[in-house]
């Protein structure tokens, strides 16, 4: 498969099977959200598995953010500055339930859908 060298390489994990319910609900509204918002189809709105295109490093590393606000960032900042996306499907493991993920669903979730009210709110009225 090639890959743009300026796209935003996205690991999309494949919501099937033995998936928790929190993780396929949080990433299924996240990803309707975000598409309503922008309008870009990204399959998996959460996924941390990025490859960064030096291209637009600069623009990457001057975002504010961290953990998951920082992954969100980058994805409101794609169709602002213009970057294409390439998205990878890759097998989804979930060990124990996910036990081990350092998502908390309530605090994680606001900043998140925050972040996403501030994008709404940042386009301009026409007077």
């Amino acid at each position: 498969m090639a890959l743009d060298p300026d796209a935003l390489v996205l690991c999309v994990r494949e919501f099937t099977d033995d998936v928790p319910l929190r993780s396929k609900f949080g990433n299924r509204l996240t990803r309707l959200v975000y598409a309503a918002i922008n309008g870009i189809d990204i399959r998996d709105t959460q996924t941390g598995l990025r490859g960064l295109p030096a291209r637009h490093l600069r623009l990457f590393l001057q975002l504010k953010g961290e953990q998951y606000e920082c992954d969100m960032n980058q994805l409101l900042a794609i169709r602002t500055h213009g970057i294409k996306v390439s998205q990878v499907p890759i097998e989804t493991i979930y060990i124990e339930e996910n036990r081990s993920s350092h998502f908390n669903p309530v605090r994680d979730s606001l900043k998140i859908y925050g972040l996403l009210l501030r994008f709404i709110a940042s386009f301009r009225r026409p007077a």
